[in-house]
């Protein structure tokens, strides 16, 4: 997946190694107790498996 939109084969044929991101997995979960109509408990959790992954890359 290409980080950058500068970085995409249409546009460069010489690809930035940095700018791409390799395929991952997110686990999240939550758990719910509705107690009754007012009140509810809730424990979630997110990114479970502590994956490290880029959101975003420039090239400058």
């Amino acid at each position: 997946m290409a980080l950058a939109i500068d970085n995409t084969p249409v546009n460069s044929n010489v690809p930035v190694r940095n700018l791409y991101q390799d395929d991952y997995w997110l686990y999240d979960a939550s758990l719910t107790w509705n107690v009754n109509d007012v009140f509810s408990i809730a424990v979630q959790g997110r990114n479970l498996s502590d994956e490290v992954y880029k959101t975003d890359g420039q090239d400058f």
